[in-house]
């Protein structure tokens, strides 16, 4: 069995946006969407501003809230625990688009020209292949770490036991149980808390 998951670097993530870009590229989402986005966590006490990037995508949970709240069976978790994106088609006969209010994260994005939705997947597909995400594949400061978090001889899992004082994951009160975990060390952790983009959304 394995478990399926990312460690982003938060220390070394420059704010490049090429995770986001490789996603649009392999994706190709719709316009103004984005399955992968760097956020900029904004803190502007003087003297120590607390600024960093932070790249948010689906966390592809152990106990998605996503899963049970569609009506239309479109998300799936698989056996390597993908929260796998079905037959997006038929939402466009769902009208509350619960799955979207459902995800704590907003990583769940809605075209209202098209109506349907999307998400990242992981790359399913290239993991199928034996390759990585394309985001992984394409961080140019090697921040996106991609493996199988129940291998503990997996660098994912030996960056988690080994940093565990300074990984965090997003929400953790949820209950959602993330599968996608960060690292920050120089900065205090903010969760979601007051975090800007400047990418342009169809919303």
């Amino acid at each position: 069995m394995s478990r399926l998951g990312i460690v982003i670097n938060l220390d070394t993530c420059r704010d490049h946006h090429s995770c986001m870009l490789a996603c649009k590229r392999e994706k190709n989402s719709f316009l103004g969407s984005h399955y992968i986005e760097t956020f900029t966590a904004m803190s502007d006490k003087f003297p120590n501003p607390n600024t960093y990037f932070i790249p948010i995508l689906c966390q592809h949970c152990s106990n998605p809230s996503c899963v049970p709240a569609c009506p239309k069976g479109v998300f799936t978790v698989r056996k390597d625990g993908i929260v796998a994106v079905g037959n997006t088609e038929v939402c466009k006969s769902c009208k509350d688009k619960p799955c979207v209010k459902a995800c704590p994260y907003g990583a769940i994005d809605y075209d209202p020209v098209t109506g349907m939705i999307g998400k990242c997947d992981m790359c399913a597909s290239l993991i199928d292949q034996g390759k990585t995400p394309a985001c992984v594949n394409e961080c140019l400061t090697n921040s996106l770490l991609f493996g199988d978090l129940d291998d503990p001889e997996s660098t994912v899992s030996q960056l988690i036991a080994s940093r565990s004082e300074d990984i965090h994951q997003l929400k953790p009160e949820t209950g959602n149980k993330p599968n996608v975990y960060y690292i920050l060390s120089k900065k205090e952790w903010k969760d979601c808390k007051d975090l800007y983009s400047p990418a342009w959304h169809n919303k």
